[in-house]
């Protein structure tokens, strides 16, 4: 029983390095037109990477949640074999937020940087992730609609932190 918890625990990290790893990966192919707003080729880079870090970043964020809130419940953690879909899953639910999301953060990322570009790309995740979910019907009812914006939030939160260079230390107000 404890090993399936802890493989279960891998899996669940495995989701959050991974993306977040290539997400440097292509930070770093885009980062000359990231850090400087004049150079062209302007919102692409930010949408791709909120596309493709945000998804996985915020269904981890989620099933930490519900394992925690379900904690008492013994069968409630998903197979080991399940987060694979779910990583995959991930990008079928949040990749048309996330993308948006980084659209708009890489419209407004000349008017928008550092702590207050991230502060932006959580609460815009969040607010995306509820709507799209909501009109959905995948949270219809608004008392499961927070989860929505959990999963957006912290997805947000993880590709503007790359974006924005918060490992970096580049993070200027």
């Amino acid at each position: 029983m404890q090993s399936g918890i802890w493989s279960w625990l891998l899996g669940l990290v495995a989701m959050l390095v991974v993306p977040v790893a290539l997400g440097e990966i292509l930070w770093r192919r885009f980062s000359d037109s990231i850090r400087n707003p004049e150079r062209k080729p302007g919102v692409l880079p930010f949408s791709l990477l909120f596309g493709f870090v945000g998804p996985p970043v915020g269904m981890a964020a989620f099933l930490m949640v519900a394992s925690w809130l379900e904690r008492d419940m013994p069968n409630s953690r998903p197979a080991n074999d399940m987060l694979i879909v779910l990583f995959f899953f991930s990008y079928v639910a949040g990749g048309i937020p996330a993308l948006i999301c980084g659209g708009v953060m890489g419209g407004l990322r000349k008017r928008f940087k550092g702590w207050a570009g991230i502060g932006g790309a959580v609460l815009l995740g969040g607010l995306l992730a509820f709507i799209f979910f909501t009109m959905t019907g995948l949270y219809a009812d608004f008392q499961e609609g927070w989860r929505a914006i959990v999963c957006g939030a912290v997805g947000g939160l993880g590709s503007a932190s790359i974006a924005y260079g918060v490992w970096r230390r580049e993070i200027s107000d």
